[in-house]
């Protein structure tokens, strides 16, 4: 709502702009090819002390999320980010997950994984500005699933929330 006047130039000027490698040009063609959800799943250094403040994602919440996208459009692939390539492996270990997925670990910069991100056609966003900018970067008007609080012990729906989006 800050700067709705000037989302289009916003966009243009934060889009990558060197060429991918072949690998992630594949995952671009793949990605933009189907009905892709970017399902972006922080864990790393909000689950230190220091972020003790923020809310981290269930898996209950994600998979809600997954579970409204599928109701709403056939055949969904969800394509899983994370920070790292442990979180990646914790994800696969600890998350039991309805739906087939692929997950993103390329061990990419992550100005090439946001890259991934905003290519998508769907969003299952964390409480993150990665996330966001990832859904605020994309120019596909899919659904967007978020957390309806961003921050521990709140009871106010963040700002960064859009009025269209789902929020659980």
């Amino acid at each position: 709502k800050y700067f709705l006047s000037i989302n289009d130039k916003i966009k243009n000027e934060l889009r990558v702009k060197t060429e991918p490698n072949d690998r992630n040009k594949e995952y671009i063609r793949d990605i933009q090819n189907c009905e892709s959800v970017c399902v972006h799943i922080r864990l790393g250094d909000y689950t230190s002390p220091q972020w003790s403040h923020l809310h981290v994602c269930t898996p209950n919440y994600y998979l809600k999320g997954m579970d409204y996208i599928a109701s709403k459009i056939t055949n969904p692939v969800f394509y899983v980010f994370s920070n790292t390539s442990a979180d990646i492996k914790w994800i696969k270990e600890n998350y039991n997950f309805q739906y087939s997925v692929i997950y993103v670990d390329l061990d990419n910069p992550d100005y090439e994984d946001i890259r991934l991100m905003y290519n998508c056609k769907h969003f299952v966003i964390s409480n993150s500005t990665f996330s966001w900018w990832a859904q605020f970067l994309s120019n596909n008007d899919g659904i967007v699933v978020a957390p309806k609080y961003w921050k521990q012990n709140d009871n106010e729906v963040s700002e960064l929330n859009s009025d269209a989006w789902i929020l659980f």
